[in-house]
């Protein structure tokens, strides 16, 4: 009884068999060999993405101690009769020591 060699042993394609295993031992090897390249597209968008992840979360952490420390403020001033009025005029500027940025934003508070 003679049979033909078996192909799903080296076929990649094949779902099962030698080939899935070497299939997945060869992007074993050679995934580490290309993020070793200095300029390797992969790992800079890796890295950009995890810079782009801590300043976002540095800005938020900032905004967020903004927003916490001015409610504050601005309870503490109504709480001692600061205000006259039925409405608050407020504004926030955020500037940014060496830079040209002057944001200015303008608001009314209904007061209590």
């Amino acid at each position: 009884m003679h049979s033909s060699p078996r192909t799903d042993l080296i076929d990649p394609d094949a779902s099962s068999g030698l080939g899935v295993f070497l299939m997945a031992a060869r992007v074993t090897v050679l995934l580490p060999w290309l993020l070793a390249f200095p300029y390797n597209p992969f790992r800079t968008q890796r890295s950009s993405a995890m810079s782009e992840d801590a300043f976002n979360m540095s800005i938020r952490k900032f905004l967020k101690e903004v927003g916490i420390t001015s409610q504050r403020k601005l309870e503490e001033t109504v709480r001692e009769g600061q205000t006259g009025g039925k409405k608050l005029k407020v504004r926030m500027t955020l500037t940014a020591e060496g830079t040209g940025l002057n944001h200015v934003v303008d608001g009314e508070i209904e007061l209590p």
